[in-house]
C-alpha cells in the first residue's frame, strides 16, 4: 500500500472511530434518558426514526454518492451531523428528539455508502481484508469504550454533555474527511447510462447468485435478532437489576470482543467457501450467545457470551463488506452498498417493529431468548443455499 493512500486510511479509521465512540455514547445516552424519563414505545420510535429516512433516500444517496466527487460532499455531512447532535443535548423533549435523530439518520443514508465507496477507490483489492480489518479495529475499539465512558458521563454529567461529546467527534471526522489525499471522483462517460440507473447497485445484488444468496440469509438472521435491541436495556436494567455504569461496562465487554473478531477478520482470507463461512460462522456465535444471555440468572452471567458474540459480530463486520467490494464493479459502488444499507434497514425495521409488540407481551428475556433462537434457525435452515453457490463458482 503506497504512502499516501495508508495515510488516507489510517486518518478515516481514526476520524471515523472517533465519530462511532460519540454515536455509542449519545445512543446510551438517549436509551437511558428514554429508560428513566420517557415511555418504552420510543426506544422503538428512536431507533425507527434513524432508519427511515435511509430507506426513503438510499436509492437517490447511492446514486449521488457514485455521481459526485466525494470527500468535499461528506466533509459538510460532518458539520451538519454535529449541529443535530449538539441540538439533542440542548433539547430534551421527545418530538425534537426524534426530529433531529431524523436527521442524522437521512446524512447517515449518504455517509454510509460515501465511506464504504471511498476506501476500495484507492486500496488494492489485495490489501482490503487487512483495510477493512483496520477500520472495525477502530470502530470496535469505539464499541468497547462508547458504552463504559457513556455510563461515566451520564452518571457524572447528566444526559446533555455526552451528546454535546458527540457533537464534537463529528466535528473531529469532518476536518479529517477534509484532510484526505484521495477523492473518489464519478466514472466516465462509458458509463454514463450505468451512473443515471440508481437500481443498479440492487441489479446487481439480485443478479449475482452468490451475494443474493448471502443476503437472504442474513435478512432473515437480522429479522430475527434485532428485536432484541429494543429490550436490552430494559433486561440489563430492570430484569437483571443493573445500574446505569454496569449497563455501559456490558456494552464495553461486547466491543472488546469486537475488537478481538476485527484483528481476526483482518488475517482472513480464502476461497468464496471460506469467506461465507467466516460469515454465517460469526452470525451463529451471535445467536448462540444471546440465547445464553437469555438465560442467565444474573449480570455476572452475561459477561462471557457478550464478549464472544463481539467477536463474532467483528468478524461478520470486516469479511462481509470486503465480499461485496470484490464482486462489484467500481462505477456502482455507492449504489451497491446504499442497496445492502437499505435491504437491511428494512430489515431491522421489521424486526425492531416486532420487537416492540413482543416486549409488550413477553418479558425482556424472553424477547431475547425468541430473537436468539430465530436467527440461529434461520442460518442452519438458509445457510447451506448459499455455500452451495460459493461451491459452484469455485468449481
Amino acid at each position: 500500500m503506497q504512502t499516501a493512500a495508508r495515510r488516507d486510511l489510517h486518518v478515516i479509521a481514526a476520524a471515523r472511530g472517533m465519530s462511532f465512540l460519540g454515536d455509542q455514547i449519545a445512543l446510551l445516552t438517549l436509551m437511558l434518558r428514554v429508560a428513566q424519563h420517557g415511555p418504552r414505545i420510543m426506544t422503538a420510535l428512536i431507533t425507527l426514526c434513524s432508519a427511515l429516512p435511509a430507506v426513503v433516500l438510499s436509492p437517490y444517496a447511492g446514486g449521488l454518492v457514485d455521481r459526485i466527487p466525494v470527500k468535499r460532499f461528506l466533509g459538510l455531512l460532518g458539520f451538519v451531523n454535529a449541529l443535530a447532535a449538539a441540538g439533542l443535548g440542548l433539547w430534551h423533549g421527545h418530538v425534537a428528539t426524534l426530529v433531529l435523530i431524523a436527521i442524522l439518520g437521512s446524512s447517515a443514508a449518504f455517509t454510509g455508502p460515501g465511506y464504504s465507496a471511498l476506501v476500495p477507490s484507492f486500496v488494492e483489492p489485495d490489501d482490503l481484508p487487512k483495510a477493512n480489518g483496520m477500520l472495525q479495529t477502530w470502530t470496535a475499539s469505539a464499541s468497547m469504550a462508547g458504552p463504559f465512558i457513556g455510563g461515566i458521563l451520564v452518571a457524572s454529567f447528566g444526559t446533555s454533555w455526552p451528546l454535546y461529546i458527540d457533537a464534537l467527534t463529528f466535528v473531529v471526522l469532518a476536518v479529517g474527511t477534509f484532510a484526505l489525499h484521495h477523492d473518489r471522483v464519478p466514472a466516465d462517460d462509458a458509463h454514463l447510462a450505468e451512473k443515471r440507473d440508481v437500481w443498479a447497485g440492487v441489479k446487481l445484488l439480485w443478479g449475482d447468485p452468490l451475494l443474493r444468496a448471502v443476503i437472504v440469509v442474513i435478512i432473515f438472521f437480522v429479522l430475527a435478532l434485532m428485536m432484541v435491541n429494543v429490550t436490552e436495556v430494559f433486561f440489563i436494567t430492570k430484569t437483571l437489576h443493573a445500574s446505569t455504569l454496569m449497563y455501559g461496562i456490558s456494552g464495553g465487554i461486547f466491543g472488546v470482543g469486537m475488537l478481538t473478531g476485527s484483528i481476526i477478520g483482518g488475517q482472513l482470507k480464502g476461497s468464496l467457501t471460506r469467506q461465507v463461512l467466516y460469515i454465517f460462522g460469526g452470525a451463529f456465535t451471535i445467536s448462540a450467545c444471546f440465547v445464553v444471555i437469555g438465560f442467565s440468572p444474573s449480570l455476572a452471567w452475561i459477561f462471557a457470551p457478550l464478549a464472544i458474540a463481539g467477536i463474532g459480530n467483528g468478524i461478520t463486520e470486516v469479511v462481509f463488506p470486503t465480499l461485496f467490494v470484490l464482486r462489484s464493479d467500481e462505477a456502482i459502488r455507492g449504489r451497491v452498498f446504499a442497496a445492502v444499507g437499505v435491504i437491511f434497514t428494512i430489515a431491522s425495521m421489521v424486526s425492531i417493529a416486532f420487537g416492540g409488540l413482543a416486549v409488550s407481551v413477553l418479558s425482556p428475556r424472553g424477547v431475547f431468548l425468541l430473537g436468539g433462537i430465530a436467527s440461529g434457525v434461520a442460518i442452519l435452515v438458509l445457510a447451506p443455499f448459499a455455500l452451495r453457490h460459493a461451491k459452484v463458482e469455485r468449481s
